[in-house]
């Protein structure tokens, strides 16, 4: 038994014949026990459970009375040894305060900063329970951002998790909020418990209030960890985490290559200053950084997986803090000799003019040849389907394209409102943010959106959609049937967006086509213009 085995030992020895007094005095008083000896009581046997259960784990045991949820930690984790001891030392019951709050832009690092803090805590025996819950969880795919929102979206719904995993199931059957929180902390007292609220800037600013006040009042020596975009700590140790350094992220690219032959193989053929294109690019945010290493891990070089990055579309970030800063690339790329990509970034990508229109009518695909036409004379390739995907390339992917486009002329026609892959495209579109800036719609004459009854019949036909597909669907085996569900989720998503988009397409003066026609698109090729020089 090593010296800390001992000193808990001694410490669980002293608090066991300390109840013990306390039960010798209780019999004292036969059944009217005073209600303060009840309390010393109950609150001397939790502390007696708590250090049983903190000596188990430091001999290697994980009782079942250990309440322990913690993901398991497995990535590569580098740097951040100085925050780890702080975090680790405000963890400390001598250290007053609730504990730690971990702040920073979204996907620098904060959960698993509080997740690898809580591992070490766990190997040291610090707690006798290790609670982890989160209100939203951000994922870095090919296509940017994207967040998953679960449930716990209040302090309510915290408390009942936290009561759940204590396995305290009258706190969570309680039907008062107020009560279950007072219950929460009552229970909490003589124990040792680490509570980690993971990224709480999901939650509005009155929960974030509430969620700050009961903290305030959390027991000793029990503590919390809390991980935020936003900085809300009071009474805790604050934790502001900066971007790796390049040496950090050269760790990390280097260690993520001794998992993966592909990228170890790129790596090695990779000149330093491509990696540290790599790292600036991805403004030393590891989010980033594993999202390109997987890229080249699974099929792209460096070099592509770095124009993929490049590619993320502006305004698409990790949660307000923008990371493809694209003058920036082209400059970094300029100097370290990259020229034909940075070529291709200024030219092909921030000028990238999308148009969506339907195949399903000749008028609509004779007015868009004749508005590419007008764009060719001034100079600006509009790109579109016909031009744009070769053999065998996949249209879903050009769609994805052109969704995060910049500027998206929008031709509406009766077919197009019609059309799933258009409706895609347009829902897409909206999904990726500042729709009204992005779009530069045409309304053509067959598009009935501007009377209230004839955009009913556009909802109804949507409905009706998914009304045959389901109604087909059940007539087969449900195995083998999730492309089918998933044109069902599309349908549905159309429905749903279907009157917030027309009424914006209806509100915006797109002109007639006559006018466009007339004018040689004078007024669409001037607003395109301007966006372009912007």
């Amino acid at each position: 038994m090593d010296d800390q085995d001992q000193a808990l030992q001694r410490t669980l020895n002293r608090a066991r014949r300390d109840f013990q007094i306390l039960e010798d005095e209780k019999t004292v008083f036969g059944i009217q026990v005073p209600v303060h000896l009840q309390i010393e009581l109950e609150e001397k046997q939790k502390e007696v459970t708590s250090l049983e259960v903190r000596l188990s784990q430091l001999q290697g045991k994980r009782p079942e009375s250990l309440p322990d949820n913690l993901p398991p930690y497995n990535d590569v984790f580098v740097g951040r040894k100085k925050e780890i001891a702080r975090c680790l030392e405000a963890l400390s019951p001598e250290v007053r305060g609730w504990a730690v709050a971990i702040d920073g832009i979204g996907g620098i690092g904060k959960t698993a900063l509080a997740l690898k803090v809580a591992h070490f805590a766990r190997q040291q025996a610090l707690f006798d329970a290790y609670l982890f819950f989160c209100a939203k969880t951000p994922s870095l795919s090919a296509e940017g951002v994207r967040q998953e929102t679960f449930a716990l979206s209040s302090l309510d719904n915290f408390c009942r998790e936290f009561a759940k995993g204590l396995r305290h199931t009258y706190i969570e059957k309680m039907t008062d909020a107020t009560e279950r929180r007072h219950a929460l902390l009552d229970a909490l007292r003589g124990r040792r418990t680490l509570l980690i609220w993971d990224n709480l800037e999901t939650l509005n600013a009155e929960e974030r209030d509430m969620i700050s006040e009961f903290l305030r009042k959390l027991p000793t020596p029990n503590k919390a960890i809390i991980t935020s975009r936003r900085r809300t700590a009071e009474s805790a140790l604050p934790i502001r985490l900066d971007p790796l350094l390049e040496a950090e992220a050269l760790e990390l690219i280097q260690a993520k290559g001794r998992s993966h032959p592909r990228l170890a193989q790129e790596l090695k053929a990779t000149k330093p200053n491509i990696l540290t294109a790599l790292h600036e690019l991805s403004g030393g945010n590891p989010l980033v950084l594993n999202w390109t290493l997987g890229e080249v891990a699974h099929k792209y070089s460096i070099s592509d997986a770095l124009e993929r990055l490049a590619n993320l579309p502006l305004g698409n970030d990790l949660n307000e803090e923008p990371f493809a800063l694209h003058s920036r690339i082209a400059y970094l790329w300029a100097t370290l000799g990259i020229t034909d990509i940075v070529e291709k970034l200024q030219e092909s990508k921030q000028k990238e003019v999308f148009i969506s229109y339907t195949w399903r009518d000749n008028h609509s695909k004779l007015f868009v040849q004749k508005l590419e036409k007008a764009f060719q004379a001034k100079g600006i390739t509009i790109i579109r389907d016909k031009n744009a995907i070769g053999y065998k390339e996949r249209f879903q992917e050009f769609m994805q394209r052109l969704s995060r486009g910049k500027y998206v002329i929008v031709v509406i026609s009766d077919q197009y409102l019609k059309s799933e892959n258009c409706m895609y495209e347009l829902v897409e579109v909206a999904k990726n943010g500042k729709l009204y800036h992005r779009i530069f719609p045409i309304i053509l004459a067959d598009a009935q959106i501007y009377e209230p009854i004839e955009r009913i019949k556009y909802v109804k036909y949507w409905e009706k959609k998914i009304k045959d597909l389901n109604d087909e669907m059940i007539t087969v085996n449900a195995a083998n049937l999730q492309e089918f569900r998933e044109e069902i989720d599309l349908y549905t998503e159309i429905r749903k967006m279907f009157a917030n988009l027309i009424k914006l397409l209806k509100d915006m003066n797109a002109l007639t086509e006559e006018i466009h026609i007339q004018s040689d698109f004078e007024a669409l090729l001037k607003a395109i213009a301007e966006s372009l020089d912007e």
